[in-house]
């Protein structure tokens, strides 16, 4: 939600004349008012960019309850705090003849400091449940991302590849950020004592890796820190870490299948019996 604010509003009328005369009588010969003032203008322009957003304003007097009026009239958004002065009026006159307008501009008599300070903790306080708001969706979506990382380890579980007596896992992912891909591999990790699993996340054209390995995989003589820096080399890349858990990164993604590929190789070379 975006929150515009104008202290200085005003009614715009424009009328329309033939030809503009100083001095002279005219015949109008179209008129129309509307709501003016430059957040108000800004709030127009983000809807019709479909962009969410509220006109915040302060008005007073027969002009203000007419400028309230004429901005329900076009369904804008907005909330007006009444103040003690009537909204001023801008004048615009417009020559069809020679293309000129002459603009009348009043001055402003709004901007006290109650409506202003009402103005200014209704937008504070919509922009503290905003901000909540938008926690709470994080912690949401962080929720639903972190159960479907461990759906999937349980899957990859059930399907790892037997290499030497322990349960390799070997998976490619496109965007996923290192806080998911340690959740998934600590899980990993925990879950299955045997297990040695390595996670490559495509990001552009940068890959990171995570790799872990159980506590049978290490007493085994398979230890993430060393794993993660072979698979990284393939991509021209390093890495490195503990011995259950270990990051590493290349910039090589085409070869990010060799890089994966090569995990059996390295497990069946280097595990103990």
């Amino acid at each position: 939600m975006i929150y515009t604010v104008t202290l200085n509003p005003a009614i715009d009328e424009t009328l329309e004349v033939e030809h503009l005369r100083p001095g002279a009588t005219h015949r109008v010969l179209s008129r129309c008012r509307y709501a003016g003032g430059k957040g108000i203008n800004v709030a127009r322009a983000l809807r019709v960019f479909a962009e969410d957003c509220v006109a915040l304003t302060i008005a007073g007097g027969t002009t203000g309850q007419e400028l309230a009026g004429l901005l329900r009239q076009e369904e804008l958004p907005c909330t007006v705090y009444a103040a003690p002065h009537p909204t001023r009026v801008n004048l615009k006159i417009s020559s069809r003849g020679d293309g000129l307008t002459t603009e009348l501009n009043a001055p402003g008599l709004l901007g006290e400091a109650a409506p202003a300070g009402r103005l200014r903790e209704e937008l504070l306080e919509r922009m503290e449940q905003q901000a909540n708001e938008m926690k709470q969706l994080r912690q949401a979506l962080d929720k639903l991302k972190a159960e479907a990382s461990l759906g999937e380890a349980k899957q990859f579980l059930a399907s790892a590849k037997t290499v030497r007596g322990l349960h390799v896992i070997t998976t490619t992912r496109t965007g996923m950020d290192v806080a998911a891909m340690r959740t998934m591999g600590d899980f990993l990790r925990d879950k299955a004592p045997g297990v040695v699993a390595v996670i490559a996340s495509i990001n552009g054209e940068k890959v990171s890796f995570l790799a872990v390995c159980g506590k049978e995989a290490v007493a085994r003589g398979i230890k993430a820190g060393d794993l993660v820096r072979s698979v990284s080399a393939v991509c021209g890349g390093k890495g490195g870490g503990k011995p259950d858990s270990a990051m590493g990164g290349g910039t090589d993604v085409l070869k990010v299948d060799d890089a994966l590929a090569a995990v059996d190789d390295f497990v069946a070379a280097n595990v103990k019996e």
